[in-house]
Order: structure tokens, then sequence, then C-alpha cells
């Protein structure tokens, strides 16, 4: 899970405004806005009457200009309903009866003692950690996130046949590794009627691969979660997941290989005049 967020539309439930830093919201007794909101796709708990499982359609950060203003202390003001939501929402939709709500995902600032550790103590940690194993450890994970995926969208592949799905076809795009290996990508891909998702590609620098154990499932009216695997002619494999938008084929999408490396990717249809 990503994290357990109070249920409701934004400002609905409460008045409590929100804060550019954690010094301010804890000297006013307000919230902030994390910057690590999770993604689309993600698994959430929604605290409400209960806690609910959902599944995150959109992610929306908080909006600067309308949250912070011009105040000199850089405080968020309570916005008017009449003026829209600051953002800091997610859009989900609840795995237990499929409806969509839209949540507020701020948050109660970190305590003096614990931002101090997240911030000096924590990171040298991690840097030891990721020096030795974090490769390994974001293919493992990634590679658990992908087989539950492939789980969920078996379960709900009733769904597939009503769906609107992305143009099959050649995909041009780049990705941006953590390596500094960034390279060019030209792949094919299929998005079947059934669900699956199968294709071949060729990076710039890695070489030819073939798309295996693909799958896509609805994520809204407007989207498709896709994950598949990439097993390179070199012997080594790609996880991959993202999303793709149905009308126009824009695919956003990270990864994680069995190289220890990860990354993330845009890929658009081959542009007609090619």
């Amino acid at each position: 899970m990503s994290g357990s967020y109070s249920g409701g539309a934004y400002g609905t439930e409460t008045n409590v405004m929100i804060f550019p830093t954690s010094k301010e919201a804890r000297l006013s007794g307000g919230l902030i806005c994390p910057a690590d909101l999770p993604k689309a796709g993600a698994l959430v708990d929604v605290k409400d009457v209960g806690t609910r499982t959902a599944k995150v359609v959109e992610s929306r950060p908080a909006v600067q200009s309308a949250l912070y203003g011009q105040s000199a202390g850089g405080a968020a003001q309570p916005l008017p309903s009449a003026l829209g939501s600051p953002g800091c929402e997610l859009v989900v939709q609840y795995r237990d009866d499929g409806t969509t709500d839209t949540i507020s995902a701020a948050r109660a600032p970190p305590s003096e003692l614990d931002e101090f550790v997240d911030t000096w103590c924590l990171p040298a940690y991690l840097l030891a950690n990721l020096l030795a194993f974090g490769g390994e450890r974001r293919f493992s994970s990634t590679k658990r996130e992908y087989e539950q995926l492939l789980e969920e969208h078996k379960a709900q592949r009733e769904q597939v046949s009503a769906a609107g799905r992305p143009p099959s076809g050649r995909y041009w795009g780049a990705s941006g590794e953590d390596d500094k290996g960034d390279q060019a990508i030209r792949v094919t891909l299929q998005f079947r009627g059934d669900g699956r998702l199968d294709g071949h590609g060729n990076d710039a620098a890695d070489g030819p691969y073939m798309v295996t154990g693909g799958s896509w499932m609805p994520l809204s009216e407007t989207h498709v979660q896709v994950a598949w695997r990439e097993e390179y002619d070199e012997g080594f494999t790609s996880i991959c997941i993202g999303t793709v938008e149905i009308a126009t084929g824009q695919l956003d999408a990270r990864f994680a290989s069995s190289r220890d490396v990860s990354g993330t990717f845009k890929l658009s249809p081959k542009p007609k005049v090619f």
C-alpha cells in the first residue's frame, strides 16, 4: 500500500489550512501536501467509516498559485468553493464496489524529531543500502508489483471487452535512467482484445527484446494501466508498469531491470510523417 488517506472530497470534511512547510503547519495546527503522492495504479487505504482499499486513478498535487498565493508567510488560505480546490487530492476507485471518489491527500506534518531524522540520518542510511542492494531491491519489488497487477487484471478481465483500448502499432520515445544511460526507444505494441499485451522492440543502447507477459486494464474512461516484461537478447529482463491515454496513445511508465538499473520512459505512436 502507498499509505492511508482521509475519505471524502477535499474541503468537505475540514477547513484546516495546508501549509508549504512542516514548520508552519506545526505552528498553526495545519496540514502539508506530501511531495510523493501515489501515482495512478497504486493501491491506498482510505479511512472514512472504517477502512477501504482503493486504486488511484489520478493524482493531483497542490496547485502552488492557488494554494500559497502571495501571503508573506507563504501559508495556504482556505479557498471558497467557488474558486475550486487547491489540489493535493487523489481520484480513487474503490475495489469493493467500483465506485470512484475524490479524497484529500493532505497529511499532518512530521514532528521536529522525525523531520530531523528524515533530513539528516535517514538519507545516509538509505544511501548505504542503495549502494549495496538498491538495484536488486527495486527489481524484486517491481517484479512483485507486476505479478500482483497480473492477478488483478485477470480477476477483472470481463471489463476489457466493453472498454476502449489504445492503438496498437509502433511507438517511439526515450528513457530516463538512473545510471545516466538514457536512450531512444522503438517498440511495437499489440493491445489484444482479451486484455493481453505483447510486442517487440529495440533500445538504442541495450538492443532488441521481446515484450512478453503483458496485460492492460481500464483505469478510467480515458486511461488504461499496462504492465509487461521485456526479455532482452543480451540476457537480462526489465519489468515495465505504466498508464496509457486511450485517445492519443501517450504512454508514461517506469521500469526496473535485472541489471540493477531503473528509471522512467515516455512513448507515443510513431509520427505519421516518418
